[in-house]
């Protein structure tokens, strides 16, 4: 079966003085969801025809791929020898392309792709590059900002360092992100530790997280480097890895216990609160809920546990 790719890009664009237009290069047919043609030395079309498409979408005369979306939008493709996409166009309904992406690879002899260039509607937009067993991924926004990711081997798998910036009108960086995912042998995600800082707040917040997203410590500090406020998590978990206990803590004291129970809920299961205690410098506060997930009882107790009326 003739190999298909499709491109997914989210709508990044830099912004570049005097950019102009990127034109595509290699591609003797200019083509919209219903023709193809050939542009003429003075502007005008040549050869023009219908699309006659084969059972996988793709014109038999120029080469592209067709595809309607379920949004009503209209892509047409076009593919290098290799199968990857060269330029994608997207159309409204009406016939009018809004989005123009073209790539520009560079392959090994093993025809690889060592690097590669993705312009939207004439702007740089994404770059991808490849060294030894290193990829470094950039994406560049309309605003100006800038994505970087970088995968590299670890020693039990793979590690995905991702960085990002945005900046504010004067170009001046306002926020920064470094995260790193540990990948173990599988390909799974074991741990995720992100470092985030705010100037305009001089904060920076330093986290981690297990395999499932949940958070396992939150260290806030200013910008010299003093810690300020920390969080740390531990859970249990229950059927499909549903949160049934949840500890936090806070500046190193127990601040809150949150009991659940995984019930099955339409097709699918979710947890329903049982209890939740909240603890402070004088005593600690209980909610308990029914089996239908409604409060029934609220109950302060003081530091030696005698009920507050």
């Amino acid at each position: 079966m003739r190999f298909k790719i499709l491109l997914v890009l989210a709508v990044l664009a830099a912004v570049f003085s005097g950019c102009s237009a990127k034109e595509p290069e290699n591609i003797l047919w200019e083509r919209n969801p219903s023709e193809h043609w050939i542009n003429g030395k003075n502007g005008e079309k040549l050869n023009v025809g219908e699309h006659e498409l084969d059972e996988e979408s793709f014109c038999k005369i120029c080469g592209c791929e067709i595809v309607y979306q379920v949004d009503g939008v209209i892509t047409v493709s076009n593919y290098d020898e290799k199968g990857n996409p060269v330029r994608v166009t997207n159309f409204a309904f009406q016939g009018k392309s809004f989005d123009d992406y073209i790539t520009e690879y560079k392959y090994d002899e093993n025809g690889g792709i060592l690097y590669s260039e993705t312009f939207e509607n004439g702007r740089l937009c994404e770059t991808f590059e490849k060294t030894g067993e290193t990829v470094q991924k950039d994406y560049y926004y309309i605003d100006g900002s800038h994505h970087l990711s970088i995968t590299y081997p670890g020693y039990l798998g793979d590690t995905i360092i991702s960085q990002w910036y945005s900046y504010d009108p004067e170009g001046n960086v306002e926020y920064e992100e470094y995260t790193e995912n540990l990948l173990d042998k599988n390909g799974e995600i074991y741990l995720n530790r992100t470092t985030s800082i705010h100037y305009p707040t001089e904060t920076k917040v330093v986290s981690e997280a297990n395999a499932l997203g949940h958070p396992l410590s939150v260290e806030k500090y200013d910008l010299d480097g003093n810690l300020i406020d920390n969080y740390d998590y531990a859970y249990e978990y229950g059927e499909e890895n549903l949160i049934v206990y949840e500890k936090i803590i806070h500046q190193g004291k127990l601040y809150k216990e949150h009991f659940l129970k995984v019930i099955t809920q339409g097709e699918g299961l979710v947890t329903q609160p049982c209890k939740e205690i909240t603890y402070h410098e004088t005593g600690h506060y209980v909610i308990e809920y029914d089996e239908n997930g409604n409060i029934t009882a609220e109950t302060h107790y003081d530091s030696d546990g005698n009920i507050i009326e």
